[in-house]
């Protein structure tokens, strides 16, 4: 199941960001890393808990909420799921 859901999101993002100039990226990236600050903090989550959870080092996490490191689809579904959110919601800007 979660292989399936990986390669639809991984299909339809890279299709969707295909298009992209650097401008968006840089905006994606910060809209990604804001979200999963806030939502990790309503959460109680600990930058290190996320971290361990998501199967990476707790500088990974820090670099991704201050978007200086972008991520693989893999680690954002990771990152999701023990968020208790969906990928889109942490690419969205709302």
């Amino acid at each position: 199941m979660l292989h399936n859901y990986l390669h639809f999101i991984r299909s339809q993002v890279l299709a969707d960001f295909a298009q992209m100039g650097k401008e968006e990226w840089k905006a994606i990236t910060e809209t990604f890393g804001t979200n999963v600050a806030r939502i990790r903090k309503e959460r109680g989550i600990t930058q290190l808990d996320l971290a361990i959870a998501v199967g990476v080092d707790q500088k990974t996490i820090v670099n991704i909420e201050k978007a200086k490191k972008t991520t693989s689809v893999a680690v954002a579904v990771l990152i999701a799921q023990t968020l208790g959110v969906m990928v889109e919601e942490l690419l969205s800007g709302k």
